[in-house]
C-alpha cells in the first residue's frame, strides 16, 4: 500500500461520518469537562499549536499502524476473491467436484515435494508450488462455502495453546506423547 496511489472516486456508503464526528466531539467534550472542570478555551496557558502537532504525530502513527495491520488483511481478501474469479471465469468451482480438487491438491503437493528436495531449485519456483496449492484450497474452501481465512484461523485456534516437544524435527503433540508412553 502506497500513500502515492490515488485513491478512486467516492461512491454512496453506508454512514454519515459527519454525524459520527459530532458525536465523537460531544463525548470528548464530556471528557474534558470531567477531566479539566471546564471546556477547552483560548489563552489556557497551554500552547495550541504545540498540542495539536504531538496529537497529530500520535494520529500518524495510529493511522499507519492500522494501514500495516490492515495491509495482510486485504491482501489475503483481494488473493481470495482473485482466485475465485480466476476459478469461475474458466469452471473451476461449478465444473468439479471438491473430491477432484483433493486429487488437484494431493498432485500439487507432490510437485511441492520435489521441489523441496532438489537443493538447485530457487526458493521462487518452492513459492510457486506453495501459490498453487492455496489456489487448489481455495477452490475446495470456495465449494464449501467457506474460505482459506476462516479455515487458517480455526487451525490456529486449534493449536494455539498445544503443548508438545520436537523429537527428530517433528513436533509431536502432547497427546500423542502420552498416548505412545502408554502403549509401551
Amino acid at each position: 500500500m502506497s500513500a502515492n496511489k490515488p485513491e478512486p472516486m467516492p461512491h454512496v456508503g453506508e454512514q454519515d461520518v459527519l454525524l459520527s464526528v459530532m458525536a465523537d466531539l460531544k463525548l470528548r467534550d464530556q471528557v474534558g469537562r470531567n477531566k479539566y472542570g471546564t471546556t477547552l478555551q483560548t489563552n489556557n496557558g497551554r500552547n495550541a499549536l504545540m498540542d495539536a502537532y504531538q496529537e497529530c504525530l500520535d494520529q500518524a502513527m495510529y493511522l499507519k499502524q492500522r494501514l500495516m495491520e490492515d495491509l495482510d488483511v486485504t491482501t489475503f481478501k483481494q488473493f481470495e476473491a482473485a482466485i475465485r474469479k480466476w476459478s469461475n471465469d474458466r469452471g473451476l468451482i461449478e465444473g468439479t467436484t471438491v473430491f477432484k480438487q483433493y486429487c488437484k491438491l494431493h498432485e500439487e503437493l507432490l510437485e511441492l515435494g520435489d521441489a523441496l528436495i532438489i537443493p538447485s531449485i530457487p526458493l521462487r519456483h518452492i513459492k510457486l508450488e506453495i501459490g498453487d496449492m492455496q489456489v487448489v484450497l481455495a477452490n475446495i474452501c470456495t465449494q464449501l462455502g467457506c474460505t482459506l481465512e476462516e479455515c487458517a484461523w480455526l487451525a490456529y485456534d486449534k493449536i494455539k495453546d498445544r503443548k508438545g516437544k520436537m523429537i527428530n524435527g517433528t513436533f509431536v503433540k502432547e497427546e500423542d506423547l502420552c498416548r505412545n508412553l502408554a502403549q509401551k
